[in-house]
């Protein structure tokens, strides 16, 4: 067994991607403990030894249901503000319209160059015409569909619920405004839980200083 153990047949912070542990914690399939080179069954191996290293590494003080929820609302107020541009600038180039619809020019009578910019900024998306305009609209729905399923409706609201690691891990760098990488390691994935965590708090402050 002490063999089996030195040649590294299971996986550990280093080698254990976020991507793999977050199907390990929500399948519970223990085989994905196991490294690629091993064919032994996994009870061969102390993993309840490897499941406590990580649990411990995760518990590194981050409040995670903090974090989680100001990921949310961050993630929401970004929808917010597309929404609301995205009626503001279909409203002047459609309806009244301000522009010819196949050429966006804003006239200076108008607050269309400054929503524009404020879409251009927020989703780098240039609209120049309604195709642009169009883009928009497929970027607002798919950030609806994208926080729906990552933030679901819970019909029984639990006080002491565990909170799922990937949903855990794309918070974090939600906060982080990074791309979520199913190929980092845990090791490197806990050393910007701690930054998420600062920022997370820093952000609640703010928020309960103006009392929202």
């Amino acid at each position: 067994m002490n063999y089996l153990e030195g040649m590294k047949l299971t996986h550990n912070l280093h080698t254990m991607t976020i991507g793999r542990y977050g199907r390990l914690d929500e399948s519970k399939d223990l085989s994905l403990l196991k490294t690629g080179i091993n064919l032994f069954p996994i009870e061969w191996f102390p993993y309840q030894k490897t499941l406590d290293i990580f649990a411990t590494a995760l518990d590194n003080g981050v409040d995670k249901q903090l974090l989680i929820e100001i990921a949310r609302l961050k993630m929401l107020n970004k929808i917010q503000k597309l929404e609301t541009w995205y009626a503001a600038i279909h409203n002047l180039i459609v309806l009244k319209p301000d522009n010819d619809q196949w050429k966006v020019v804003p006239k200076k009578k108008t607050n269309l160059a400054y929503y524009l910019k404020l879409v251009r900024e927020l989703a780098l998306i240039d609209i120049k015409d309604l195709v642009g305009l169009r883009r928009l609209e497929q970027e607002v729905d798919r950030l609806n569909n994208k926080f729906l399923e990552r933030y679901p409706k819970d019909k029984k609201k639990s006080t002491k619920k565990a909170v799922p690691f990937t949903r855990y891990a794309k918070a974090v760098y939600l906060l982080l405004e990074a791309d979520y990488n199913p190929n980092m390691s845990m090791y490197e994935f806990l050393q910007d839980t701690v930054l998420a965590d600062q920022k997370a708090r820093n952000l609640e402050a703010i928020k309960r200083k103006h009392g929202r």
